[in-house]
């Protein structure tokens, strides 16, 4: 086990936020990039998330805009009907001009809705893409349910029971094979700090916190913070990716220093090949690990690596 991995997160994303950051916060997008590119947060994307993205990201990320243009569009003719019949049987000017004033107003709303969903379009399928590149990153891990051992019967459980996330609806499979594939995933990773993201708070939490039901299957020596807030959490994240960052670079430092008052007194040794940058028969030095020799590295690496 690395010590990275002792101090990364494992993060699990629920998919209602997925939706959100796909449909417009870009600088939330970027941080979250940044900090996976780090190497100090895994996310875990169980494959429910997946299936959920893949069915509903195009309908749900163009409903909320299309919606509004839709709304303006019913307010607009429901009004410029109304404002004719007003006027057909109505001499008050004044009321005219009022009518006339926000049927104008009506008509620039529309126009601007319009305008901002055709400039919209362009960044919410980019916006897609960079999600979907990170569902398939490097340093995610995704869970298939064959990866898991008994999630699938601890679900249909919980839903007998009418157990969260069950205790208000019995269509709650999905968020239920989300949960608890991440709590098996902190179960195997308990050195490992495990955050759970998802704005759903209807199914996941009771007051703000996570919900008691779910509270009582993480078990003690578990790690794992639920939150109802992408934000919040990606600032708690960054506190976390930072502090790690200074202290491997104050190890990195350390250990440097140390290497060197070593090569103070190691002596050099004639080498067959160098294996960083493989000359033969050069000076150099052997790398240990618990006393055997697993590297040999000339004098010139040896000064570019401790640089």
């Amino acid at each position: 086990m690395e010590l990275q991995d002792t101090l990364s997160i494992g993060v699990i994303i629920d998919t209602c936020d997925w939706i959100s950051l796909a449909e417009g916060n870009g600088e939330l997008l970027s941080l979250l990039e940044n900090l996976v590119a780090t190497d100090n947060i895994e996310l875990v994307l169980p494959e429910q998330i997946l299936d959920e993205w893949k069915s509903n990201k195009e309908e749900s990320i163009k409903t909320a805009t299309d919606k509004q243009l839709r709304d303006i569009n019913n307010i607009h003719k429901s009004f410029q009907s109304l404002a004719d019949r007003v006027k057909r049987n109505e001499q008050d000017t004044n009321l005219i001009k009022i009518l006339d004033d926000v049927y104008a107003s009506l008509v620039t709303v529309k126009e601007s809705l319009a305008n901002n969903h055709a400039k919209e379009e362009p960044g919410k399928q980019e916006r897609i893409n960079r999600i979907e590149s990170l569902f398939y990153h490097a340093n995610t891990k995704i869970i298939t349910l064959e990866d898991t051992k008994n999630v699938k019967s601890k679900a249909i459980e919980l839903s007998l029971q009418g157990k969260a996330p069950f205790h208000k609806k019995q269509k709650s499979m999905g968020d239920a094979l989300i949960f608890l594939s991440a709590l098996e995933y902190a179960d195997e990773n308990f050195f490992r700090k495990i955050y759970f993201i998802s704005n759903n708070t209807e199914d996941f939490s009771l007051n703000g916190a996570l919900h008691p039901d779910l509270q009582t299957l993480i078990k003690p020596y578990i790690d794992l913070t639920y939150w109802k807030s992408l934000p919040e959490a990606m600032n708690k994240m960054k506190e976390w990716s930072d502090d790690v960052a200074k202290f491997l670079a104050e190890e990195d430092a350390r250990w440097k220093e140390e290497a060197r008052e070593q090569r103070e007194w190691e002596p050099l040794v004639s080498l067959h090949e160098c294996d960083f940058c493989y000359r033969k028969n050069v000076m150099g030095y052997y790398l240990y690990h618990h006393d055997i020799p697993v590297l040999s590295i000339c004098k010139k690496c040896d000064v570019k690596r401790l640089s």
